[in-house]
């Protein structure tokens, strides 16, 4: 087992629920506030906010597998 390997997908799962979180809330508030000055760049932020948590789980999961059970050989 890999324990930085490890240390570094817990890391990246961190992220992907705190952006799992935000995001959302992020998306909503810009919904609620169409006719606001910032809906626009609040609404984009919280669109990337999403993305980012997407791409922080997927790749926090795979550091963890690869972590416990090593490389795939070819």
């Amino acid at each position: 087992m890999n324990k930085e390997l490890l240390k570094k997908g817990v890391k990246k799962i961190i992220y992907f629920i705190f952006c799992s979180f935000s995001g959302p809330i992020f998306f909503y508030q810009a919904l609620k506030n169409r006719e606001h000055f910032f809906y626009y760049p609040v609404l984009s932020f919280g669109l990337i906010i999403m993305v980012l948590a997407i791409f922080f789980g997927f790749i926090g999961i795979k550091l963890i597998i690869i972590s416990l059970l090593g490389k795939k050989k070819n």
